[in-house]
């Protein structure tokens, strides 16, 4: 029993840490309305195949990007690609785009789309 103290003494935290961040990103609250028609569309087709492919996007923030910004970002999984002041384009699969909805600085997400050039 005392060889087994010391192990209780490490894995509780570890324990306690584990289902402390579970918790936080559960009641995280998804706000769909924050994505336009074509990303939601594109979520719900990836949703109902069973695909995790990552989606091109347009994030809108509220604010010019900063480090914070960047991090949380990174936490919900979106690879970030450009920051352009108040605009980031970025890659994520839909649990990482549904993630970034509940961020608070968050304005708008849409579908980033290949455009043909135009002919002349």
């Amino acid at each position: 029993m005392k060889t087994m103290r010391p192990l209780i003494f490490v894995l509780l935290p570890l324990i306690f840490l584990f289902s402390h961040c579970r918790s936080e990103r559960a009641d995280m609250q998804i706000d769909e309305t924050k994505l336009d028609a074509p990303l939601r569309a594109e979520i719900t087709k990836q949703e109902r195949e069973g695909e995790e492919e990552r989606i091109r996007v347009f994030v809108k923030l509220d604010r010019l990007s900063d480090d914070d910004v960047v991090r949380q970002l990174e936490e919900c999984g979106l690879e970030l690609r450009t920051y352009i002041d108040d605009i980031i384009t970025a890659r994520g699969n839909p649990d990482a785009i549904k993630c970034a909805t509940a961020l608070d600085f968050v304005v708008s997400i849409s579908l980033s789309q290949t455009r043909r050039p135009l002919q002349q």
